[in-house]
């Protein structure tokens, strides 16, 4: 069987992007010109980043089923990268982030159209607001799509879960910040805002519509566990470590933001009882972090061996992954299919 590139969906979806975002532009013209702004500033968001991974997920799980109506399922696949960039909306605003990809976000660029004391509300509001059209957008596309009405219900089903862990997820991380740094489960954190709409869900979709069995779709889970936690296992060091220039995220947030990150976490874990104090000190919201304190929690990061812990993690979630796609139902050329995505994601550098 021929299965479709990455590069393939990656241009497909962009072009489903490009259709989506012109019929909603044509349509908020009747509103108004600031709403048909808002639409066009939403299209070159959508149209000047991402790695298209979630809708690529839900393909290579259909047609590694035997799923041939690719074209049909594509508006499927493209409603998870919608669901996406709302997440990244609404993730950038509550991480006071004005940058993503390399370029100003939603809320940057309302932050310089709005000229009062208010901007910077104003333009926080406008960025939550086109997150929740994006939300809404995921769902409409798939009422649209053209499968059998067998399928609605259970693919709205999926996007509900994914939207309800991640934000489960997303209020423990935010919270997290007024409590000890080791008191979250950082990693189920990591499960519940990354795993299950970046992998998990997205698996259980392409194979929904493919009518695989419910106990494959129980490998399908384990393995969108697996490599979700080693995606944001590789994110965290990233998200200090990483090229700013190469990531289009700033690369000092984490810390600023206070995250309590497994790279954090493992920092802690495996520092003595002095530098334990003063991270307790440094992360808690009585104190300002600075430039040298940031030097600082990297070089801990590195010198406890919390870094190089991670990165043997991703190993052997990697591993561990590779057994799970072993135990598959599907062909040898799939599981390979399978196998090359996860080392993508395992050793990105984005």
């Amino acid at each position: 069987m021929s299965y479709t590139s990455y590069a393939e969906v990656v241009s497909q979806v962009n072009q489903q992007l490009s259709l989506i975002s012109e019929e909603y532009i044509n349509r908020s013209g009747d509103y108004s010109h600031d709403y048909k702004q808002l639409w066009q500033n939403i299209a070159d968001y959508l149209s000047h980043g991402g790695k298209r991974l979630r809708p690529y997920i839900v393909i290579l799980s259909y047609e590694a089923y035997g799923g041939k109506s690719t074209k049909s399922i594509l508006p499927v696949a493209t409603a998870w990268e919608l669901l996406h960039a709302a997440l990244l909306m609404h993730d950038d605003i509550i991480d006071r982030d004005n940058i993503r990809h390399g370029k100003k976000n939603i809320s940057g660029i309302y932050e310089e159209k709005y000229q009062s004391k208010d901007s910077a509300h104003f333009a926080l509001s406008t960025a939550l607001l086109a997150g929740d059209l994006l939300i809404s957008g995921a769902h409409d596309i798939v009422w649209q799509a053209d499968i059998s009405d067998t399928y609605q219900k259970p693919l709205h089903e999926l996007l509900k879960k994914a939207l309800f862990g991640v934000v489960g997820g997303e209020l423990v991380d935010t919270v997290s910040v007024e409590k000890p740094i080791m008191t979250v489960d950082a990693r189920l954190v990591a499960t519940q805002k990354t795993a299950e709409y970046s992998f998990i869900y997205p698996l259980l979709t392409g194979a929904t519509l493919a009518d695989v069995s419910d106990e494959e779709q129980q490998l399908l889970y384990s393995l969108g566990e697996s490599v979700g936690l080693a995606y944001q296992l590789v994110d965290d060091i990233l998200g200090v470590f990483g090229d700013e220039g190469t990531t289009g995220k700033s690369v000092t947030s984490d810390i600023a933001e206070r995250k309590r990150t497994v790279l954090l976490q493992e920092t802690f874990s495996h520092s003595g009882l002095v530098d334990q104090k003063w991270l307790e000190e440094v992360y808690s919201l009585d104190r300002e972090i600075g430039p040298s304190d940031i030097d600082k929690i990297k070089h801990l990061m590195i010198t406890s061996g919390a870094k190089q812990k991670l990165e043997h993690e991703i190993e052997v979630i990697m591993q561990k992954a590779e057994i799970i796609i072993s135990k598959l139902h599907i062909s040898g050329e799939a599981k390979e299919q399978f196998e090359v995505l996860i080392k993508k994601i395992c050793k990105r550098k984005s």
